[in-house]
């Protein structure tokens, strides 16, 4: 189609199209704008912005309405992914996805009390909480690099994000801490997020979605659920979602063998 590379994956194009008496929409032309795909010059960014596109995506039918905040996050996210640290984008893009669903997180003093004196992150209450009003079933303790980060990404804008530099480790758990906000609050997952995410409870990528699901069910009630996570609930994860399967299991099953699935 003489149309097609303006129809191309992270392309932004000038669309015209018309409606015919069938109800149906059919396109006239199409003339690209911006290939942002250009602009990716490793792997992780091109990551990221499938990630930025999945979610957009995701947002957009939750909200089954035409959002034109949504269509400029995504516009400017994109721009971003080659000059941002990519889980800094992604933990400030996660921060402002939720805000646009009405999903506003606490970062300036307590979520309870609306003390200043912050020294916790929990994810019952969304957001800072004070020592005072501290759960012990909701207890997150993070650093205090990690606290002004939390803020940070609720208070500036991409563009001065920039100039921010910070320590991977406080990046990762900066990015788990906004995952699971967005998983717990929206009820979505993000399909590629796993590429990303790395902690000390989560050696595998594919476990990050085990840890998840211990965590919002309210039969675990402690936030270290390492007590809880047994052998048999990975190993049926993972043959749920194809990443190993018993070897020769059509046959009855080989001891102590593995095959990969699809996503092995």
């Amino acid at each position: 189609s003489k149309n097609a590379s303006a129809l191309q994956p992270f392309v932004l194009s000038n669309v015209q199209y018309f409606k015919s008496n069938k109800d149906m929409y059919l396109w006239k032309s199409a003339a690209p704008i911006k290939n942002y795909y250009e602009d990716f010059h490793d792997y992780d960014q091109m990551i990221a912005a499938h990630i930025i596109a999945e979610v957009i995506g995701d947002i957009s039918n939750l909200l089954n309405e035409t959002n034109k905040d949504i269509y400029n996050l995504l516009i400017e996210s994109l721009y971003y992914v080659k000059s941002i640290d990519i889980k800094l984008l992604l933990s400030s893009f996660l921060s402002q996805v939720m805000k646009q669903i009405g999903l506003q997180l606490v970062c300036d003093e307590c979520a309870v009390c609306g003390s200043k004196q912050i020294n916790y992150i929990s994810l019952e209450h969304g957001g800072f909480i004070c020592h005072h009003c501290l759960i012990d079933n909701n207890k997150a303790i993070y650093s205090l690099d990690i606290l002004k980060m939390f803020r940070l990404i609720h208070k500036v804008s991409y563009e001065d994000l920039e100039n921010v530099e910070c320590e991977h480790e406080v990046l990762d758990d900066l990015l788990m801490i906004m995952y699971e906000f967005y998983v717990s609050y929206s009820g979505l997952r993000i399909k590629n997020i796993n590429h990303f995410i790395q902690n000390d409870v989560v050696k595998s990528y594919w476990l990050i979605d085990i840890v998840l699901q211990c965590r919002y069910n309210k039969r675990y009630e402690k936030r270290d659920i390492m007590d809880d996570l047994k052998l048999e609930t990975i190993v049926a994860h993972a043959k749920s979602t194809g990443y190993i399967y018993q070897g020769s299991e059509i046959y009855g099953g080989l001891a102590n063998t593995w095959d990969y699935g699809p996503l092995g």
